[in-house]
């Protein structure tokens, strides 16, 4: 079980048995910007799970799966499972946004789409109702006979 993360078209192998830290300082030193914490985000395998922590006390991130069907906030303190093929990573530290691409060999959630059925013509634009509005009783129709 292995995964690997790629950042600016530089890729990083993760073990198994480490935490592999993301941020100023770490395994992926990201970049020098000061609004960057030290030690943003770790990655680690445990509960046979490979995990994505926020370990950073004012940025989030935000996760979301290849197909872009699942996005999710990592706030300061939470973690996630990372059980897609490829997982995407963005995050802002100050004027700049980051990217980046976390990949495993196997996937523990694999997604189905559902079979595409072309009923129908397509319409573009307002549509009216076909509905008639309600038919009126005459007034002599519901007076009663003496």
């Amino acid at each position: 079980m292995s995964l690997q993360v790629e950042f600016c078209g530089e890729w990083f192998d993760v073990e198994e048995g480490a935490t592999f830290a993301i941020g100023r300082e770490g395994e992926l030193e990201i970049d020098d910007n000061p609004y960057l914490h030290r030690r943003f985000l770790t990655i680690s395998h445990h509960d046979d799970l490979w995990w994505l922590e926020n370990i950073g006390s004012r940025l989030s991130a935000t996760v979301s799966d290849s197909d872009g069907n699942m996005q999710a906030w990592l706030a300061p303190g939470a973690r996630l499972p990372l059980v897609f093929a490829h997982t995407t990573v963005l995050f802002t530290a100050g004027p700049t946004t980051y990217e980046l691409g976390i990949v495993g060999d196997s996937p523990t959630f694999a997604s189905s789409a559902p079979e595409r059925l072309q009923v129908g013509e397509t319409t573009i634009g307002p549509t009216r109702s076909r509905r008639r509005p309600p038919r009126r009783r005459s007034r002599s129709a519901t007076a009663s006979s003496p």
